[in-house]
């Protein structure tokens, strides 16, 4: 063989080589996945769209309808509006998809394959959070803004437009995420506060009669005299609170199966220490009547998930958000 064809043997074998590694490298994440409860399984894209997106797909399969009459548009950039949103979203039987003006076409895209024509798009926000442009590609339907001055405002804007009959009202800080996204799926309207009620908040709860409010987190999220001003609204109010937003999303849990809202059969894991994959998480966990748990995928604090999980017998689970996220090994702990 001359030098030519040794080089070329050589390169071959190279390549088969690092073919081989290729083979071996991959199926290890994916032997991992592989290797996750029956009953247990992963929702995740490549981005906070993508995911929103294929947790609108797992809500169209779970209901059995061939297309959703409603959709839900927020900002993938914050976690207020989407989060108001939830409410209006079970209401409507729609789900929440995030947007900007770099993932609107595909969202659009989406919407149009996956949202019956002549449905309403309502989109949360005002034009900084949802730009106009946001729209282009929603020719065919009915578009709606919700929006205030105010993320507060906005709030509002949205259980106004919700209605419903609902004798509860779950009040949440609007400064953080964990609370109210731990509580989105329960299917009761949510009003996120500051510091003190605004007149708005005021005179919104005064056209309520017979309220019970249930306040979520402790006082570092609603404070004790917002709490208090809230006692000459309602026939009864009742703080759901633990030591860390792990605690007390799993007492919302419980609260919320006590009160007949999820059944615990399943169960919804979103993480707990970063927002987008959770904002897409209340629709879906509602159509499975099912809580949210929040886990620290990096130092795998799950305790307080662990213990609803094993102290209801959930066998099964929706994991929102990828590996690195949330680890195969966190999702086999909690479940194992």
């Amino acid at each position: 063989m001359g030098h030519k064809g040794i080089r070329r043997a050589a390169l071959g074998g190279l390549f088969a080589l690092l073919a081989l590694l290729a083979v071996i490298a991959v199926p290890r994440s994916a032997q991992a996945e592989e290797n996750l409860p029956a009953g247990v399984e992963r929702v995740y894209g490549n981005t906070r769209y993508e995911t929103a997106m294929k947790i609108a797909d797992m809500m169209l399969e779970h209901s059995g309808k061939e297309k959703f009459s409603a959709v839900i548009l927020a900002t993938g950039e914050g976690f207020a509006d989407a989060l108001s949103g939830g409410y209006l979203a079970i209401m409507k039987g729609a789900p929440i998809l995030l947007t900007n003006t770099s993932h609107a076409s595909e969202v659009n895209e989406y919407i149009q394959k996956h949202v019956a024509q002549q449905s309403t798009v309502y989109i949360i926000g005002g034009r900084n959070a949802v730009p106009f442009a946001c729209q282009y590609g929603l020719g065919g339907y009915v578009v709606k803004r919700l929006s205030g001055a105010t993320r507060y405002d906005t709030n509002l804007a949205i259980l106004k437009e919700a209605a419903g009959n609902s004798s509860v009202l779950l009040v949440a800080t609007g400064r953080n995420y964990a609370d109210a996204l731990a509580a989105s799926g329960c299917g009761y309207p949510i009003m996120l506060v500051k510091d003190t009620l605004t007149d708005a908040q005021k005179e919104y709860l005064k056209s309520k009669s017979g309220l019970r409010i249930y306040v979520l987190g402790g006082t570092s999220a609603v404070s004790a005299s917002l709490y208090n001003s809230l006692k000459g609204y309602c026939t009864h109010i009742e703080r759901i609170a633990g030591s860390t937003r792990y605690e007390t999303a799993a007492l919302i849990s419980k609260w919320a199966y006590n009160n007949g809202s999820n059944n615990m059969k399943t169960a919804v894991i979103a993480i707990g220490n970063n927002f987008p994959d959770g904002l897409a998480a209340g629709p879906l966990a509602y159509e499975y009547r099912a809580p949210i748990l929040l886990v620290n995928g990096k130092t795998q604090a799950h305790g307080p998930a662990k213990s609803v999980i094993d102290g209801y017998g959930i066998a099964s689970g929706v994991v929102l958000g990828g590996p690195k996220l949330i680890t195969a090994n966190t999702v086999r702990s909690l479940f194992l």
